[in-house]
């Protein structure tokens, strides 16, 4: 059997289609590495990308309206980012 292992990090993003909770790997949280982290989710979930049966089946893109790293250890938020009232992903 093989080692387990426990990120430091997890994300928790919050927007149009509930709540999700999904390991933090690599880089440290910093606010640019989060939101191309989102750009790179939501770019999966349009037409062509790996996640689009994702949205068909919902009938709409996921959108995240807050992101949250909480640090694994003692449960801390390290950084979170709210949408703004009006937000356009490219």
């Amino acid at each position: 059997m093989g080692k387990s292992y426990t990120p430091a990090y997890r994300l928790e993003w919050d927007g149009n289609d509930g709540h999700h909770v999904s390991a933090w790997r690599g880089k440290k949280p910093h606010l640019n590495t989060l939101l191309d982290y989102a750009q790179g989710m939501i770019d999966s979930y349009k037409i062509g990308g790996v996640n689009e049966h994702i949205s068909q089946s919902l009938g709409f893109i996921p959108m995240p309206y807050k992101l949250t790293i909480v640090r694994q250890s003692d449960s801390k938020p390290v950084l979170t980012w709210d949408a703004p009232p009006f937000v356009i992903w490219q």
